[in-house]
């Protein structure tokens, strides 16, 4: 965990965790992920990737190593403040239907997506966390909708993993469909706040 929290509104508390990602046998790549994950609905997306790679070992450019570690927590909790600061300012633009229905289109804007659009906005209204004071009616709620849609609701195709949650859970913090779909989505409403 970083030394790092958002709270938008009062009450709603976000927390960002650092997670490496080893890379086994030369088949991937070692990289670290900086997740915010927002209390109120255990709700994860992906603020950066970090891709400094280290290993420590015992050998005698072990401190280099550490050092290089030490850069990479410098560098994810540097990454979390300044996601804290765009978490902020979307809580203080309002949205109207209108903009919702926009946002939903832009992430969803094929015809035969209406029910992943009709969810969506469902979501900015009666997701987890809008009963919060202050969240509902903002882009932070627009948001947290998508990051709910993407990690809850969105589907999968377990692809061999030991469930469909652990599929999206993967998606989500691993820079799959789910990551891709909460970046979109706060890139349309930085925009919108802009």
């Amino acid at each position: 965990e970083l030394p790092v929290c958002a709270q938008p509104v009062p009450g709603d508390l976000t927390k960002y965790v650092l997670q490496i990602h080893e890379g086994f046998a030369g088949k991937a790549a070692h990289t670290e992920t900086i997740i915010a994950v927002r209390e109120a609905c255990i709700n994860h997306s992906i603020v950066a990737h970090v891709r400094d790679v280290f290993r420590v070992r015992h050998t005698k450019n072990a401190n280099a190593r550490l050092d290089n570690l030490r850069a990479t927590i410098e560098a994810a909790t540097n990454a979390a403040l300044q996601h804290v600061e765009v978490l902020n300012g979307l809580a203080q633009v309002s949205v109207s239907d209108m903009d919702l229905l926009g946002f939903a289109r832009e992430l969803f804007p094929k015809d035969e997506q209406e029910t992943a659009r009709d969810r969506i906005l469902n979501l900015c209204y009666t997701g987890k966390g809008q009963d919060i004071s202050g969240v509902q009616g903002t882009a932070w709620a627009a948001y947290n909708a998508a990051t709910e849609y993407s990690e809850y609701w969105r589907g999968t195709e377990g692809r061999g993993r030991r469930s469909t949650q652990e599929s999206r859970w993967q998606n989500v913090t691993l820079g799959g469909a789910g990551d891709d779909l909460n970046q979109k989505a706060l890139n349309y409403l930085v925009r919108l706040a802009a």
